[in-house]
């Protein structure tokens, strides 16, 4: 499953490259039936009024990709303004598993997700994907279930290691 933004207008250099990225994403997703991919789409909110919508469809949304989050066996996770994403701690805590497309997206929240990342994601090749040389779907039913599901029971095991909250 997938649920990012596609367009950012104005966007240069890496963010432009990150933006085909995910428009290849969603193209590769729509090329499956809903059973196998599903994208979800946040888009027609404008950058930075995020906090400007009504409650309730703010409220509509979250619960929308929760849902489909929670369905999930991997939850497509692209680079977006930097390497971090939120979604990616979302997709852990909801048990499924992050499909990455940078190495600096490892890298993050190390304290938390350091030492068991590794057995918990994928790291698939942005720039293989834009050439289309890699069918990012083809990939994830190419992993064999043993280590599917060894990813899903490390994440199971650890995901409470990533979420914090204020007492």
């Amino acid at each position: 499953s997938g649920s990012f933004g596609l367009h950012r207008a104005g966007a240069s250099g890496a963010a432009k490259q990150f933006n085909s990225l995910r428009g290849a994403l969603h193209r590769s997703c729509s090329a499956y039936a809903a059973n196998v991919c599903t994208y979800l789409s946040p888009e027609h909110v404008p950058l930075n009024q995020e906090m400007k919508e009504p409650a309730a469809a703010r409220d509509t949304m979250v619960r929308r990709v929760t849902t489909l989050y929670y369905k999930s066996v991997f939850c497509l996770q692209p680079v977006g303004d930097g390497v971090s994403r939120a979604a990616m701690v979302d997709a852990v805590l909801l048990g499924c598993i992050p499909v990455l497309f940078h190495p600096g997206q490892r890298k993050q929240w190390p304290w938390h997700w350091g030492e068991w990342q590794r057995a918990s994601s994928v790291l698939l090749d942005w720039r293989a994907v834009l050439r289309g040389e890699l069918d990012v779907m083809g990939a994830l039913r190419g992993i064999p279930a043993a280590q599917v599901a060894a990813m899903q029971a490390s994440i199971a095991q650890n995901a409470q290691r990533i979420h914090y909250s204020q007492e």
